[in-house]
């Protein structure tokens, strides 16, 4: 086997080693992981909201094996979810609060949206020792401002389709950009200097640039 030469995500050193750690502490995170003790989903909660029948319990897992005791990454059984066809991994676990928290980090870590109100609740000492970078949580944040100040100053986010509706579709034609980058600045001189190194101003309403810089084109024309 070989990895697949578009896979958008890189992984380092460290998190290689990381997630070594991860596999033997906790196991394989992967499919829908359930702590019996507290009868919660700790992995795979986005996979349960899709297959409703797992939350309400219409569905139940198939075992195919169990462990008595439950073995050193706390794995307790392991089987599957049989839905429409197709073999979806169960694991039922029993840990303890701590291990719960730092798995369902790790396990949330490798995809997904965040939800940023929960996750400042959290430690962040203990985020940073399951793999956080401090960079990256920093940035997170100020996305999280960055998005909550837009539909705030912008949009009624619930009435998005009411104002949408009749408008001609926009379809860009732009084919040009060779490579998009998102970059974080973490205080107003760093934009300031950027902005001067790149000879182009960024406001407050700047979302985009082009380097080197071209002329826009009005939305006009697709109208």
């Amino acid at each position: 086997m070989k990895h697949y030469q578009y896979n958008p995500r890189q992984i380092s050193k460290k998190e290689i080693a990381q997630l070594k750690k991860d596999l033997e502490d906790l196991g394989d995170l992967g499919g829908v992981v359930h702590d019996l003790t507290t009868d919660e989903i700790i992995g795979g909660n986005q996979r349960s909201e899709a297959i409703e029948e797992i939350i309400s319990g219409k569905l139940k897992p198939l075992i195919t094996k169990e462990y008595k005791p439950k073995n050193k990454q706390g794995t307790v059984k392991v089987g599957f979810f049989e839905w429409r066809g197709e073999q979806f991994k169960y694991r039922a676990v029993r840990w303890d609060d701590k291990t719960r928290r730092r798995a369902n980090i790790r396990a949330n870590k490798a995809g997904g949206d965040w939800n940023w109100d929960l996750l400042a609740s959290w430690d962040t000492a203990e985020l940073i020792e399951w793999g956080m970078d401090k960079d990256w949580l920093r940035a997170l944040n100020n996305d999280a401002n960055n998005v909550r100040e837009m539909f705030q100053s912008r949009v009624d986010i619930d009435n998005i389709n009411e104002m949408l509706e009749g408008m001609p579709e926009y379809k860009s034609e732009d084919k040009s950009s060779f490579r998009r980058l998102i970059v974080h600045f973490m205080n107003q001189k760093d934009v300031d200097s950027f902005s001067k190194l790149i000879k182009q101003v960024i406001t407050d309403k700047t979302i985009s640039i082009n380097i080197p810089e071209r002329e826009r084109e009005t939305s006009g024309k697709y109208i």
